[in-house]
């Protein structure tokens, strides 16, 4: 009975080790880094020949990545709304302005991190669908918790 008891419970352990060790195919895998006490950068949008130019919160990388840095606060996030196309890779800077944060877009399989006052977390993943789809803060922040999200939108 005792050996049967261990062998159950080995035979749960490897499985929850193999489920969690499980990743999805590098191209649409996203990424998540955490930061701290980064202090706030106004966004640019830079042109492969020269300088930038302030538009918004996105800013275009030489590597086609469409960088957005959001703000997040008590009970919401600047900006709520972010747009791309499809076929973009997309990084997210989250920042964190007053309490404990996190951010997640179940529909791209982003759930960062916890981060706290003036840490940011970093986020990039493929738009690899057309829609709009809703992110929100993944870590219980107060009593408007349920009211904080935002907008991807993906077009064409």
């Amino acid at each position: 009975m005792k050996n049967s008891i261990i062998l159950i419970i080995t035979i749960i352990a490897a499985f929850t080790i193999m489920a969690c060790s499980t990743q999805q195919p590098a191209a649409q895998q996203p990424t998540t880094q955490v930061t701290g006490d980064v202090a706030a950068q106004p966004p640019t949008v830079q042109s492969a020949g020269g300088a930038g130019s302030q538009a918004g919160n996105v800013t275009q990388t030489a590597s086609d990545v469409k960088e957005f840095h959001i703000n997040a606060f008590q009970f919401g996030f600047d900006p709520s709304a972010i747009t791309v196309k499809k076929g973009d890779r997309v990084r997210i800077i989250l920042t964190s302005r007053d309490v404990t944060h996190g951010f997640a877009i179940p529909a791209f399989g982003i759930s960062s991190d916890p981060i706290t006052q003036g840490q940011s977390v970093t986020v990039e993943f493929t738009a690899d669908k057309v829609g709009t789809f809703e992110f929100f803060c993944n870590i219980p922040c107060g009593p408007g918790h349920r009211e904080m999200t935002g907008k991807l939108i993906v077009t064409k």
